[in-house]
C-alpha cells in the first residue's frame, strides 16, 4: 500500500529508540516481550540491548523476512540472528488469541489504523486478547499519529475512538503525546510512577545505550504540561469506542487522509461522519413514498417492482461479501490466502440457485408470489448473519464451516432471485435481450452503490450489525413493492 514497513539499513533513530526503550523503563524488570509486526528492522535492535530472556515476534508476511535475509545489513542481521528472537510468521492477532505464553511488554508495530487489516489491532476486542496475556505489571504499548501544535477534531477522534476501547479494557492507561502518541495501558498502577529521574536511573542500572534518551530530553517528553495540553486539546473528542465490528478509527483515519490529498471530498466525508441507520432508513423510506405515488400503473409497477428487487439484491450480494469478508480477516488475520476460495463459494451458490430455480420455472404458477418467498428469506438470513457475526463467532467451533455456509447460503438465495425475475419480465412480453440488459445493469447498479459505500461509510460510520440493518430496510422497501405488484396483478390479471 505505499507505507514503508521496514527502513534499513538507517532507520528512524528517534522513534525506534523512544518506542523500543521507553515500555521497557516503564517496567520494573521486563524479561519476556513480545513484537507484532515491523520488529526488524531497529526496534529489535533497541529491545535486544536490555536483558532478555525472550523475544517473541510476530509476522505475518514472510516475504519481509526473506527481503531482510536476502539483502542483509549488520542491523538486521544481528536482529534476527540473536538467539532469544524467536520468528513467528503468524498474524499477531491470531497468535495473541492461540498462544497460552504470557509476557511482560506487548509491543504493538502498527501504527495508524488505516484500513480495516490494521484496524482489527487497536480495537476494544484485541485490547480484551492481550490483556490475559500479560503478566502481573505487564505493560501493552503501540503509537498513533498525533501532533505537539494542533490537534485536528479528526487526528483527535482518531486517538480518542482508540484510547475510549483501551480504557473500556485497562485500569491504567499513560499517553506520552508527540508527533506520534505512544500509549501505555496496563492493569497496574505503577505504569503511572515513573518520572523523568526513575526513567535515567534505570537506563543507567541497566547501561542502555541511546542516542537521544538523556536527562533533558526525559523531561521534555515526559513533561506533564504535554499531558495537560493532549487532555485539552481532546476536549470534545468522540465518545465512540473502535471495535471489531464497529472500526470507527479506519473512517477518521481516511478522512484525515483525504483532507490532505483530496480536499474536495472534505464536506462529503463529513457528511458521511454523522449519518446513522436512522438517517439512511429515513431516505429509503422517503424514496419508497415517493415511488408508490409515482408509479400507479399495473404495467409499469409490477417490472419496476421486480427491477428493484434485483437492485437490492445486487446491493445485498455486494455488502454481504464486504461484511463476511471483513469478518473473516478479523477472526484469522489473513485474507488473500484464502480470498479466492471464499468468492468461489458465494459463486457455487449462485450457480445452484440459478441452477435449480431454472429447472423449476415451468412449474411455477405465481412467479411474484415466490419473489417475495424469496425477500423475505434474504431478509432473515441477514437478520441471522448480524447476530453470529457480532455476538456468536467468538465462540464458534467450527467457524471456518461457518463462513463457508454463511458465502454459500448468500450466494444460493442471490442465485433463486435471477431466473425467476426473467421470468417475470418476459411475462410482461418483454424482449430476451432487454431483460437480460435490464436486469443485469441494476444488478450492477446496486452492488456498484453496496461495493463504493460499504467500505468508506456502512461498515466504518454505522458498524457490521447496523450496516445488516440497512440490507434490511433495503430489502423490505423491496418487499412492499413486491407485494403492491401482487395485488395489482390480482386485481387486474
Amino acid at each position: 500500500n505505499g507505507i514503508p514497513s521496514v527502513t534499513v539499513p538507517h532507520p528512524n533513530i528517534i522513534f525506534v529508540q523512544e518506542f523500543g526503550n521507553l515500555p521497557l523503563l516503564f517496567h520494573e524488570n521486563p524479561r519476556e516481550v513480545l513484537v507484532i509486526n515491523s520488529g526488524a528492522g531497529g526496534l529489535l535492535h533497541e529491545l535486544l540491548k536490555y536483558p532478555l530472556n525472550k523475544v517473541d515476534y510476530a509476522e505475518l508476511d514472510p516475504l519481509i523476512i526473506e527481503m531482510l535475509k536476502k539483502y542483509p545489513s549488520d542491523l538486521t542481521q544481528g536482529e534476527l540472528g540473536d538467539s532469544r528472537v524467536n520468528l513467528i510468521n503468524l498474524d499477531g492477532r491470531f497468535f495473541v488469541r492461540t498462544t497460552s505464553n504470557a509476557y511482560d511488554i506487548v509491543l504493538l508495530g502498527l501504527s495508524n489504523p488505516s484500513d480495516l487489516s490494521a484496524n482489527r489491532f487497536f480495537t476494544r476486542e484485541f485490547f480484551s486478547l492481550v490483556k490475559p496475556r500479560l503478566k502481573a505489571g505487564g505493560i501493552l504499548a503501540f503509537c498513533l499519529p498525533g501532533s505537539l501544535t494542533y490537534l485536528s477534531s479528526d487526528l483527535r477522534d482518531l486517538n480518542a475512538c482508540i484510547l475510549n476501547a483501551l480504557k473500556k479494557t485497562y485500569s491504567y492507561v499513560r499517553i506520552i503525546p508527540g508527533d506520534y502518541n505512544m500509549f501505555l495501558a496496563s492493569d497496574s498502577p505503577k505504569i503511572l510512577e515513573p518520572d523523568p529521574d526513575l526513567i535515567f536511573e534505570r537506563i543507567t542500572k541497566r547501561s542502555i545505550k541511546t542516542d537521544i534518551l538523556f536527562p533533558d530530553y526525559l523531561r521534555y517528553r515526559l513533561n506533564e504540561s504535554w499531558i495537560k495540553w493532549f487532555d485539552k486539546s481532546s476536549s470534545g473528542a468522540t465518545s465512540q469506542i473502535n471495535r471489531d465490528s464497529a472500526p470507527f478509527a479506519v473512517f477518521e483515519a481516511l478522512v484525515i487522509w483525504n483532507k490532505q490529498f483530496s480536499q474536495k471530498l472534505t464536506h462529503l466525508f463529513d457528511f458521511f461522519k454523522y449519518t446513522n441507520v436512522g438517517c439512511a432508513g429515513t431516505v429509503i423510506f422517503i424514496l419508497t413514498i415517493v415511488i408508490f405515488l409515482l408509479f400507479r400503473r399495473k404495467s409499469w409497477f409490477v417490472k419496476f417492482s421486480v427491477g428493484y428487487s434485483i437492485a437490492s439484491s445486487g446491493f445485498f450480494a455486494m455488502l454481504i461479501n464486504l461484511i463476511l469478508i471483513f469478518s473473516f480477516q478479523v477472526y484469522y488475520g489473513y485474507l488473500y490466502h484464502k480470498i479466492g476460495i471464499l468468492i468461489s463459494i458465494f459463486m457455487a451458490g449462485t450457480a445452484l440457485g440459478s441452477i435449480l430455480m431454472t429447472r423449476a420455472l415451468p412449474k411455477i404458477k405465481d412467479g411474484l408470489k415466490l419473489l417475495l418467498q424469496c425477500e423475505i428469506t434474504i431478509i432473515l438470513f441477514t437478520i441471522v448473519s448480524a447476530f453470529i457475526l457480532t455476538s456468536f463467532m467468538e465462540g464458534f467451533p467450527y467457524i471456518a464451516l461457518l463462513f463457508a455456509g454463511l458465502f454459500f447460503i448468500s450466494g444460493f438465495l442471490v442465485g433463486l432471485e435471477f431466473p425467476l425475475a426473467a421470468n417475470i419480465y418476459l411475462d410482461k412480453k418483454s424482449q430476451i435481450g432487454q431483460t437480460a440488459g435490464s436486469l443485469y445493469f441494476l444488478d450492477l447498479a446496486g452492488g456498484w452503490v453496496g461495493g463504493v459505500l460499504g467500505g468508506i461509510m456502512f461498515l466504518p460510520v454505522l458498524g457490521l450489525f447496523n450496516t445488516c440493518m440497512l440490507i434490511v430496510l433495503f430489502k423490505l422497501s423491496s418487499l412492499l413493492f413486491l407485494a403492491r405488484g401482487r395485488i395489482l396483478q390480482d386485481r387486474c390479471p
